[in-house]
């Protein structure tokens, strides 16, 4: 069984928005810890600012185009995981400084050793961990996997895995897809 992002969102009370959040498309998405003020961009590429309450997730629309919607629902569980793990980290610091009041999700990976980097660096790290599992979770995942195999096995009269990898890649997604269609309308 898929799991709906969108269904997570509303059962943690959070709110859902897509928007430009950059010019360049250099971010994913979005989590508001604390209600704040901050820019966003319209179609026209126009600097706009608003204020958005605690609790928002803010996914940039262009990651449909860009990627998939695979990469768009993996960008709003791995904002949900900041949300749970994450935000007691800003509202500790923001008793003590005036820090930001949300996490922005580059589109950036980090080639530094583990031991230097930064407290959001590894926030980052363990939401983009722990997002496709919570998507895909392990044992569900290889069952499916497995069935597919079997019947790709049968199907294309072959008994190498590499000769229907390709074949079983595409039907999962599929799957993935088709699923997550009938529970929305379902």
């Amino acid at each position: 069984m898929k799991v709906l992002p969108q269904i997570i969102v509303e059962r943690m009370g959070l709110e859902l928005l897509e928007m430009n959040i950059t010019k360049s498309s250099k971010a994913f998405g979005q989590i508001v810890f604390d209600d704040c003020e901050f820019e966003y961009f319209d179609i026209e590429k126009i600097v706009t600012k608003k204020i958005y309450q605690k609790g928002t997730i803010i996914v940039d629309p262009k990651n449909y185009f860009m990627r998939n919607l695979g990469s768009v629902n993996n960008t709003i569980i791995h904002e949900c995981v900041h949300w749970e793990l994450h935000r007691k980290y800003f509202e500790l610091v923001n008793l003590y400084n005036e820090y930001k009041k949300y996490i922005l999700c580059n589109i950036t990976e980090t080639t530094k050793p583990k031991q230097g980097w930064s407290p959001y660096e590894i926030m980052e790290w363990q939401a983009n961990a722990l997002a496709p599992r919570i998507l895909m979770p392990a044992k569900q995942t290889k069952e499916k996997i497995e069935e597919l195999i079997e019947k790709n096995k049968k199907v294309l009269n072959t008994t190498r895995k590499t000769d229907i990898l390709e074949s079983v890649i595409y039907e999962l997604a599929d799957f993935l897809v088709y699923q997550n269609l009938l529970q929305k309308l379902g």
